[in-house]
């Protein structure tokens, strides 16, 4: 789905509730990685059970101060809290006109907010898009995107040109929107994983970054996600041998203002009932800063390529779906999140087939069981 028609249906929206008669801006919504928002591959879950997730070590002489969370709230836009990840449509890639308003109308009673995550040369333009539906806005960006079953670093942070462009990007963009929260680093442990001297440059960058974008919106957050089953080594479906280590946490998040996650927790177990209390409660071992979730999810169906195998159990139901969201708020709240946004509003053939069905509502638009406890548990909130 190209860029111009996702602002097409924008527009045609903003028509529809004119004509209505409203007096009011459309209410807040919400959307998640890559594929969501310009492109058709997903930053955070990658497409495939290899390399999934889908998306630097240095030591400072200074841990900086955390700007506070009050300040994040009250300058600028407001600050998101629950919404999609994604922009996903129904029958996405090949969504019309008609799919795109289906979803933009759908967004503000699943939790106001839509993510932007997005490489650092299209943010500013994914931005425009959620603005101009009147929505919550989650701006994050990276440096790596998947490729080839592995991934690609797409900023070389040892490179003074490189450095410069995407601080220049970052800045200018904070100085423009002021969001109340920006990443600045996608599932970075993965790339600590495949390319350690990458992600030692970006640590070393951090102070510049973090301290640039407070001086030009002294009310924004900054953050980088972290996935979160495989920082923990609770990774049964890729077979990649895992094992626990949270040292690319420990050592970025003290440049940080706020830590984010993003979590798929049937890599690891084959139904939401085994999933313990506290299966978050973990990250306050390893962390003082606050927490966010740039994307959950568990799936409706079951995974085609593990059928078979002695992990095919780690797919899903509708039933089963629908009780992880139910468990969220007793899972969530030893962290108690600044925000919190669910993968996909619908599911798409546009990813592998371990993310395929994360959807609150099928492809075509049919309503699971997860889409009214999605809307229960922000309701609740």
């Amino acid at each position: 789905m190209t860029m111009r028609r996702a602002l097409a249906a924008v527009a045609l929206l903003a028509i529809i509730l004119a004509g209505c008669g409203s007096d009011q801006e459309p209410p807040l919504a919400a959307t998640p990685s890559e594929v969501a928002t310009a492109t058709p591959a997903p930053s955070t879950p990658s497409a495939d059970t290899e390399d999934t997730a889908p998306t630097t070590v240095t030591a400072v002489s200074e841990t900086p101060t955390p700007t506070s969370a009050t300040a994040g709230m009250s300058a600028g836009p407001r600050a998101p809290r629950y919404g999609i990840a994604g922009l996903v449509p129904p029958n996405f890639p090949d969504s019309s006109d008609a799919d795109w308003l289906t979803f933009f109308a759908a967004l503000p009673n699943l939790g106001g907010a839509v993510g932007n995550y997005s490489q650092v040369a299209d943010l500013l333009q994914n931005q425009e898009v959620g603005l101009a539906a009147g929505l919550d806005v989650l701006p994050v960006t990276g440096f790596h995107q998947d490729q080839n079953g592995g991934l690609e670093v797409t900023v070389d942070f040892t490179n003074p040109v490189e450095r410069a462009i995407f601080l220049d990007a970052i800045v200018g963009f904070a100085t423009d929107y002021r969001p109340p929260y920006l990443g600045v680093g996608n599932e970075v442990n993965r790339v600590w994983e495949e390319d350690p001297a990458a992600f030692e440059a970006w640590v070393a960058a951090l102070p510049e970054i973090v301290d640039a974008v407070r001086a030009a919106s002294p009310g924004t957050q900054v953050f980088a996600t972290f996935q979160y089953e495989f920082l923990r080594g609770l990774d049964e479906i890729t077979g990649a041998g895992r094992v626990e280590d949270w040292t690319p946490l420990e050592v970025a998040a003290p440049h940080l203002d706020l830590v984010a996650f993003t979590s798929y927790p049937y890599f690891a177990y084959d139904t939401p009932d085994e999933l313990p209390a506290d299966y978050y409660a973990a990250i306050a071992q390893h962390t003082d800063r606050p927490v966010g979730f740039t994307e959950l999810g568990w799936p409706s169906a079951g995974i085609e390529p593990l059928a078979g195998s002695v992990v095919e159990g780690l797919g899903g139901t509708p039933e089963e779906q629908s009780a992880f969201i139910e468990r969220l708020d007793a899972l969530l709240e030893p962290v108690d999140p600044a925000f919190a946004m669910w993968v996909w509003a619908y599911d798409t053939s546009a990813v592998g087939p371990t993310f395929e069905s994360l959807g609150l509502s099928e492809e075509g638009g049919e309503p699971k069981p997860a889409l009214e406890a999605w809307q229960s548990f922000v309701e609740r909130e």
